[in-house]
């Protein structure tokens, strides 16, 4: 709808907006207005000069003898928003007014204006049509399934009317309430894909659909209709309240719909659930815990070391021994250490500087009419909620998506565990979803073959190329290269019970088993606390990581001599191309105590075991669950290549 507007006339202008120039004033003692007539602005007219306007009375007080400011005139506002008041004197001479009982008037005047430059006697341009009139209501009205669109743009023939929204044409499209707000709006060829939380619809751009007797409908071009009929894809799926998620390549569209822990695909054949590949449960459980709830996130204290003033509001200077990563978030509360008002700046900007960071604020509190002293500490809050950001990697042919628990503010770097975010992809050709990454992006696009994502980088945010070869593989953000491992489970003849004695794999060397656990044997009572039993293997050192020299066993790893006879592999060991070891039991702690904590803290014996720990051949299980990852010994960055991994078996008796 059409908003108030303050001309009268479409082809009138605004002439100059400005501060009134010095006026004329009345002499303290005197009782008549110098001059002998009233000076401030009265109406303008079309066509007034603007030089000699914005004469301004002063006057003095009842209380001095001067004559009081007429009570049919404008009401002067407060004298300390005049500039260099103290230093303006009478008309009629008698030094300068007291500053205590002075009133200026110094409104802005502007001129609505159709003569050409504001000239005095110029060329009159066509006043034209009035303008708009108020709306009876001009309430502001939030129409979350709403849109509403402008005149058109032809570039070729300068034509622009996109600041043109005439409330004399259908200019709106609304969408069924039920579903909640529109989150996301997509161009896709002639229709106009339509993103609610809770459905997804396209509409059709420059025509409309004849339907037949028989319900089909056929799409007809028309002059008059912008966004024509809207048309819902099959299924209640929307994008909830996370459009960060969208990402598209091709035909096709991929989002995420956090209500209903799905992961969906938009391409010709309708809406699929992705998400059902493998993977419900997880998404299930992970989506959950991205929350829309907005909360304060909050930096630890800083401490400053200096402040000034500036044309944007004041600023600080800040530093900390554990902040030299972080800085201050945009838009972000500052508290102070000396002031628990709840009328606290906010930071309008952030610059980096020599130790620290100078920090812009607005908003700098009062107490008393003076400003706060500068705090000796501070700290920021902002308001954060969970985010699931979605791209397309053009390069590995992958829809990414990063479910980001705790995200990090644009300007705040956030570098959790893997407990903080997770970062999956999924692959088109296997229909599957093929890996977890040790990255969190703020942002991710694709461009000309390549896939950047914006991360941090030591104090700032930087654009980074993904599958760049001039940095170790598995090296995100200059973190320094992190290992890749791969969990899959054994699970042969799946009724039998089995022992699991062996394990081998072909590919590269630089790959060691953390880990290989069996199933749970169900609970049993131990010392009043119900236990769950699994068998464990001692970790299965890579090849380079677990040599050593027979004669001299402190020289391990790199610093062992292949050149002697006597090297031993206390991991795999290498045969016709094949890594292979043998499985060892776990060592069983019966003391509690020797056991590093939460791991579990140690592994008894079990009600009626006999033979236990590295006396024990292998493993005992229905399966086992196997984690295969790379070392820190064997070219570290270096590509690791990985066909096949098997584990001997044999029937347990």
């Amino acid at each position: 709808m059409a908003t108030i507007i303050e001309i009268d006339y479409y082809n009138a202008f605004w002439t100059k907006k400005i501060y009134t120039g010095p006026g004329i004033f009345l002499t303290p003692g005197g009782g008549t207005y110098a001059g002998g007539t009233m000076c401030y602005p009265g109406p303008v007219g079309f066509g007034d000069s603007v030089k000699g306007l914005g004469n301004i009375i002063a006057f003095t007080s009842q209380n001095d003898g001067g004559t009081p400011f007429p009570s049919d005139g404008p009401v002067p506002p407060a004298l300390d928003k005049w500039p260099n008041t103290t230093s303006l004197t009478t008309s009629g001479g008698g030094g300068p007014l007291n500053p205590i009982h002075q009133q200026i008037l110094t409104t802005n005047f502007y001129i609505e204006d159709s003569r050409i430059r504001g000239g005095y006697n110029n060329t009159q341009v066509n006043l034209g049509v009035r303008a708009y009139l108020n709306e009876e209501n001009p309430q502001q009205k939030n129409r979350i399934n709403s849109l509403i669109y402008s005149g058109p743009l032809n570039s070729l023939t300068n034509f622009n009317e996109t600041n043109v929204f005439s409330i004399g044409e259908s200019i709106t499209k609304s969408v069924d309430p039920a579903y909640n707000s529109i989150q996301y709006l997509s161009a896709d060829d002639t229709n106009l894909l339509i993103m609610q939380e809770n459905k997804t619809s396209y509409a059709l751009i420059d025509k409309d659909a004849i339907y037949s007797a028989e319900g089909s409908g056929t799409p007809v071009s028309t002059e008059t209709e912008v966004i024509g009929q809207v048309v819902p894809y099959l299924g209640e799926y929307g994008i909830s309240r996370n459009p960060e998620s969208f990402a598209r390549f091709g035909f096709q569209k991929y989002f995420v719909d956090k209500d209903r822990s799905a992961v969906m695909r938009l391409s010709r054949d309708g809406l699929t659930e992705i998400s059902e590949y493998g993977m419900k449960d997880y998404f299930r459980d992970e989506l959950e815990l991205v929350t829309d709830e907005m909360r304060l996130d909050s930096t630890n204290n800083y401490t400053t070391f200096g402040s000034g003033g500036s044309l944007t509001g004041e600023y600080i200077f800040v530093t900390g021994s554990s902040q030299l990563v972080n800085a201050p978030p945009l838009g972000g509360l500052a508290r102070f250490d000396n002031y628990s008002g709840d009328d606290r700046p906010y930071v309008i900007n952030v610059v980096e500087v020599t130790g620290g960071w100078r920090v812009h604020l607005r908003g700098w509190p009062t107490v008393g009419g003076s400003k706060v002293a500068v705090p000796s500490t501070c700290y920021f809050q902002t308001k954060i909620k969970g985010r699931i950001l979605g791209a397309y990697d053009i390069y590995g042919k992958q829809y990414t998506v990063s479910l980001q628990k705790n995200p990090a503010t644009k300007n705040q770097i956030n570098l959790e565990g893997l407990d903080d975010y997770q970062t999956i992809g999924f692959d088109e050709s296997i229909n599957g979803w093929v890996s977890r990454y040790t990255y969190k992006p703020w942002q991710a696009v694709s461009l000309e073959n390549k896939f950047y994502t914006i991360g941090p980088d030591n104090r700032r945010y930087k654009l980074w190329q993904q599958y760049n070869d001039t940095v170790g593989r598995g090296d995100f953000y200059g973190q320094g290269v992190l290992p890749s491992a791969i969990t899959f489970f054994a699970n042969g003849e799946p009724s039998h019970s089995k022992v699991f004695q062996t394990i081998s794999y072909e590919g590269s060397s630089g790959w060691y088993i953390a880990n290989i656990l069996s199933d749970e044997e169900g609970k049993d009572l131990v010392n009043n606390v119900w236990e769950e039993f699994t068998d464990q293997t001692n970790v299965v050192y890579s090849y380079i990581e677990g040599q050593y020299e027979l004669n001299d066993p402190s020289k391990t790893g790199l610093n062992a001599d292949p050149a002697v006879d006597t090297i031993i592999h206390a991991g795999f060991d290498r045969k016709e191309n094949r890594y292979v070891a043998n499985l060892v039991q776990k060592i069983t702690q019966n003391d509690p105590t020797l056991g590093p904590p939460n791991d579990p803290p140690y592994y008894p014996v079990r009600p009626g075991e006999i033979i236990s720990g590295s006396d024990m051949s292998g493993i005992k299980g229905f399966y086992s669950t196997i984690t295969i990852a790379t070392d820190n010994v064997t070219e570290v960055g270096g590509p690791k290549e990985l066909f096949t991994v098997a584990t001997k078996v044999v029937k347990s008796s």
